[in-house]
């Protein structure tokens, strides 16, 4: 008879063994491949740097939208229409120095 992986899966009445067909043994514990630890905290720390790329993104860009925000701040309609794109350019380079 085959091994199976020993992780018990929860969180369903009644909880179980997982169903899959081991792959891998790790301190005495037979694994399948989706719930290696090696393999889970793998996958954690490439979602973890992904997630960490994203956000200083976005946050790099939430600044530049709140520099160029007060930049335009107290500027009328038909001014802001007049700006010329160097100027908004200008306001972009200051955000990226915040």
């Amino acid at each position: 008879m085959e091994k199976r992986c020993s992780y018990i899966v929860a969180g369903e009445y009644p909880s179980h063994q997982c169903r899959n067909k081991a792959k891998v043994e790790r301190e005495g514990t037979s694994y399948c491949g989706v719930h290696d630890p090696v393999y889970i905290k793998e996958k954690d720390r490439k979602w973890k740097e992904n997630f960490d790329k994203r956000f200083s993104k976005d946050m790099a860009r939430a600044e530049r939208t709140v520099a160029m925000r007060n930049a335009c701040e107290g500027l009328t309609t038909q001014e802001l229409e007049r700006l010329t794109p160097g100027l908004l350019r200008q306001a972009s380079a200051k955000a990226e120095e915040v």
